[in-house]
Formats: structure tokens, sequence, C-alpha cells
């Protein structure tokens, strides 16, 4: 039988070492300790911001604190190696260098998103910062070259119709 434990004690960016020992009755006893093991919660990102500049939507955090250790044999490996953003549920990017704080998603439709990001280690993903929410509506383009020339009979105005045209408006 598979039996589970959850530390709720543990610090974000700390090893811990842990094992267990079984507890007998009749005869009362307790076994020696398993193999010990090591556990960490990786440090996510801090301070998700989404703007949106339509139709993209630039994203910024700060990298998160990662405690220096000793390196021995008892403790991972876990160097912040990046960051993954996810938009939706669904990797949309990655960034392979830990001190670059931003990401922009581009040439998105209109419609409102949902973004998280986090942070990659040697060891692992973090768990999530965010999530944050931007939406990206159309972007209306105006006329432009607009002209007036006047007569006798009025006023005559031109212009040229907007360019990207969305493909549900008349120019």
């Amino acid at each position: 039988t598979l039996l589970t434990y959850t530390d709720n004690t543990a610090t974000v960016g700390f090893a811990n070492s842990y094992h267990v020992t079984a507890l007998y009755s009749n005869p009362d006893g307790e076994s020696g300790p398993s193999n010990s093991v090591m556990g960490e919660i990786l440090a996510p990102p801090t301070e998700l911001n989404a703007t949106v500049s339509n139709p993209n939507v630039p994203l910024t955090w700060i990298t998160p604190f990662v405690p220096a250790r000793n390196r021995d044999d008892n403790q991972p490996e876990r160097d912040l190696i990046g960051f993954k953003i996810y938009r939706n549920t669904v990797l949309v990017g990655t960034v392979t260098n830990p001190d670059v704080e931003t990401y922009t998603d581009t040439n998105l439709v209109p419609d409102t998103y949902t973004y998280t990001v986090t942070a990659n280690y040697t060891s692992g993903e973090s768990t999530p910062a965010g999530p944050v929410q931007a939406t990206v509506t159309a972007a209306f383009f105006p006329p432009s070259n607009l002209t007036a020339t006047g007569s006798i009979t009025g006023i005559s105005l031109t212009w040229n119709r907007p360019y990207p045209l969305l493909t549900n408006l008349s120019g």
C-alpha cells in the first residue's frame, strides 16, 4: 500500500531531508529509518504582470530569489536556467536566460488570455506565478489622407481606407 505525507511547513527555496519509520503494535516498536531523500519547493517568479499592446501581450515578472547553499551529495542540483510561459495552460514560449524578465506574446486575435510563468531549474519546474489576464481587442485603424475640396455646390471629402482593413468593415 502506498502511503503519503505532505510537509506543509517546508520553506520555498530550501532543501529538506526526509526519512520515514514504521510504528508497530503487539509487540510495540519502531523500525529503523528508511532511505533519506531530499525535497525542495522550487521558488516561482513573482509580480507577474501583463499589459496589452494590440495585438501583442508583453509580460514582465521578477526573478525568484534562489538561496545559496553548499553543494554536497545530499542536496539536488537546482540552478535557475530560465522561464516557461503558458497561455491558457498551454506552453507558448521559453526564456533561456534567467536574467531576462520579459516575454511578448505576439500577433494574437481578439480574445481574453490567461497567463502563468514558471521558473525552470536544472532540477525541475516551479509552481506557476499568476495567473494574470489580458484582453486583446480589435485594432481600429483610422482612414488616412483626408482632403476637402470646396466648390460652388458644396465641399467634397476624399480619403484612403484604413489599412489593414478588418474583414467586417467597409471603407
